[in-house]
């Protein structure tokens, strides 16, 4: 869902749908890496037409580390040729007590390209992260992040402090440089604010649980 820029911090809002146009037009596959995405911006596959989606759990949807998910359009199945051969990616390998009798057929579905045993208990606790995300509704997630988001960065900005993320097309990440980032890194740390340090910025990501009162507070402790 993002456009990388080497060693950039900051992050903006790409136009899926619009690319997702243009490609086709050209006979490009669309490939998404929909890490820094979903979960909190919604992404229509029924309306927008990707080819290739993979995507970790452990960010915006709020999940164990380790876990994700992997989306391989229809249209892909028959002309991507899974490799190596998994084998939990043929037919026949649900029935453990017949595992030799071998049946290399490919799963109809996705699931050909499944390399792992799945860790079925790690995917309850995303079973349920996912579930609180629909409970609260995407559009409603989306909608309370980018109040977050704009909160801090015109919070900051008016506190004196360098706002790097560009203003247009805002996403749920935040890059700040204040004038001493080991320093202010240090006491957000013993103020408890999760935070991260990139390239000689700070970077924050409000999500659907963040206050304003949290963003005033943080951006207090930034300022003094």
């Amino acid at each position: 869902m993002w456009r990388r820029t080497p060693f950039a911090p900051s992050r903006f809002v790409a136009d899926i749908h619009r690319l997702s146009e243009e490609c086709r037009a050209r006979g490009i596959w669309l490939v998404v890496d929909a890490m820094q995405g979903l979960g909190v911006l919604p992404l229509d596959v029924a309306r927008t037409h990707v080819d290739l989606i993979a995507c970790g759990g452990q960010k915006w949807r709020l999940s164990p580390w380790g876990r994700g998910c992997t989306y391989v359009h229809p249209d892909m199945l028959e002309v991507l040729e899974p490799q190596p051969v998994s084998w939990m990616g043929v037919r026949g390998s649900d029935d453990f007590s017949t595992l030799l009798d071998y049946d290399l057929t490919w799963r109809d579905g996705a699931r050909r390209f499944e390399q792992i045993t799945v860790p079925f208990q790690d995917f309850a606790g995303m079973a349920a992260s996912l579930e609180l995300l629909r409970e609260l509704g995407p559009r409603e997630v989306q909608a309370h992040v980018a109040a977050r988001v704009s909160e801090l960065a015109e919070g900051a900005h008016e506190a004196g402090i360098e706002v790097v993320t560009p203003s247009g097309r805002r996403a749920g990440i935040v890059t700040l440089r204040p004038s001493d980032v080991r320093t202010m890194s240090g006491r957000m740390r013993d103020a408890r604010v999760i935070h991260s340090v990139r390239e000689g910025t700070i970077r924050l990501s409000p999500h659907c649980y963040t206050t304003s009162l949290e963003i005033e507070s943080t951006i207090q402790l930034l300022a003094d």
